[in-house]
Order: structure tokens, then C-alpha cells, then sequence
């Protein structure tokens, strides 16, 4: 087995073999790619905003 920094990025297939991963964006992931709901990206600071399709339900991400 090849050992890996703690940092270091690695591909892992299927999927749930990585683990739980970043839970923000299991749950934001749905809302934008199953759902339509628009995301702004912001790549200077990182941050994700998310909208409702008709605006009632704000979310935003750091």
C-alpha cells in the first residue's frame, strides 16, 4: 500500500469507499445538480451562494 501525506488529494472509486467526506457539500450537491437550484462561485474567496428557484430559501457557504 502506498502511503499519502494527510494532505494530499487522491481519486478514490466508488465514491462511498472515501468515506463521509465534507457534509456541506453532500447536502448542497443534491440542491444544485438534482434539483436546478442556481450556485454563484466565488473562486477568489471560496464561498458558495445557493437560491431556491423562487427565492424563498436563501444558503450560503464558507
Amino acid at each position: 500500500m502506498t502511503a499519502y501525506a494527510p494532505d494530499e488529494r487522491v481519486m478514490v472509486s466508488p465514491r462511498y469507499m472515501a468515506g463521509a467526506g465534507d457534509r456541506l457539500a453532500d447536502a448542497i450537491a443534491p440542491l444544485i445538480h438534482l434539483f436546478g437550484w442556481p450556485a454563484q462561485h466565488d473562486a477568489a474567496t471560496g464561498h458558495v451562494k445557493i437560491d431556491s428557484p423562487d427565492g424563498s430559501v436563501p444558503a450560503s457557504t464558507r
